[in-house]
């Protein structure tokens, strides 16, 4: 083989020094180098070298392929298995994909027994019955399967599902209010608004029974829609019926027949006029469109007891309110104080 001096002006020479040229930018690239095409690359066409003019250049191995698209891949591969794993956190926290609120109860609307209000009127329990006075104690059923309800201290609330002629309520939470007025019914009421009781719906009457436990009467009423305009309250008469002292979590609510000696009465010319259970007030209220401003109020000056719930209408019925009619019922609420609920 012939040895030839790269730096010098051959023909050949210049051949070599072109096809290294060619060589090097190839391998840059990363592309596969056809040693035997190099002569003729760096010729433009000109004939390789025969004989001794050959030029033994060892083939040169292929640098290391481009590694761009298995990256991708890898960063594709993970992403969908960090996916996988979220979303079956959540299948998983969530029961599958499923809610957990029971399907919609078609036979509760179809019994009859949503779209009303249904008010407690009796408990039987032991052969004893006693008879509700007009309070708080109702139930409402919706068309999703809920139903929320008061017991006369504290309100309910969960899933029901209609059997037959069975409802089941399910986990029914309650609010954990104390209650000044203690009654006897109501261990009663909590215990049959609980698992499954019998049910039966005539002339506007359910009745739910617990054997072993007690029965509970309520008459139906159209859920009324609540009212805010003030010519409602022109010239209307009111009995205080239940009352809620605080708010939130600290909130107390009572229902009591004693509490109708407490009235509250509108005229037709932006006045009041209250009786507390013991003096009398009368002064200004204006009243706008669900809220409104009471007194400053004259009372009279008799000598009393203490009573809270007396004490309790004088600091509701003062300075800046909330109300709203609706039906044949009146409530009037002060931020950090309570709310009166008075009947007609």
């Amino acid at each position: 083989m012939t040895d030839h001096d790269l730096t010098g002006s051959d023909p050949i020479d210049a051949r070599l020094r072109a096809a290294g040229a060619a060589w090097r930018e190839q391998h840059r690239q990363g592309a596969v180098v056809d040693v035997a095409a190099l002569p003729a690359i760096a010729g433009r066409g000109a004939p390789a070298p025969a004989g001794d003019d050959v030029v033994d250049i060892a083939p040169v191995a292929p640098g290391p392929p481009r590694r761009r698209g298995r990256w991708i891949a890898a960063v594709l591969t993970a992403a969908a298995l960090v996916a996988a794993v979220v979303i079956g956190l959540v299948l998983t926290r969530s029961g599958g994909g499923t809610s957990r609120r029971p399907a919609p109860a078609g036979g509760v609307v179809a019994a009859g027994l949503t779209g009303l209000t249904w008010q407690l009127v009796s408990v039987r329990s032991g052969g004893t019955t006693t008879a509700m006075a007009p309070g708080p104690a109702f139930l409402a059923f919706d068309a999703a399967g809920g139903v929320k309800g008061h017991d006369g201290c504290n309100y309910l609330f969960g899933p029901v599902t209609l059997h037959g002629t069975q409802l089941s309520f399910g986990d029914i939470a309650s609010t954990a209010m104390g209650c000044l007025d203690p009654n006897a019914a109501r261990p009663v009421i909590d215990a049959v608004l609980s698992g499954t009781v019998e049910f039966t719906v005539k002339d506007a009457v359910l009745t739910l029974t617990k054997p072993g436990v007690g029965t509970l009467v309520y008459t139906a009423r159209r859920t009324p829609v609540p009212v805010t305009d003030p010519a409602v309250l022109s010239g209307t008469h009111w009995q205080l019926d239940s009352i809620t002292t605080g708010t939130g979590d600290g909130a107390v609510s009572s229902g009591s027949s004693q509490y109708a000696t407490r009235t509250l009465a509108f005229d037709d010319r932006g006045g009041i006029v209250a009786f507390d259970g013991c003096n009398s007030m009368s002064g200004p209220a204006a009243f706008g469109n669900g809220t409104g401003t009471i007194g400053p109020l004259v009372s009279t000056a008799r000598a009393c007891p203490y009573d809270p719930v007396g004490q309790l209408v004088g600091s509701v019925l003062d300075g800046s309110v909330r109300w709203s009619v609706s039906g044949d019922r009146l409530t009037i609420s002060k931020s950090g104080v309570g709310s009166l609920t008075y009947v007609r």
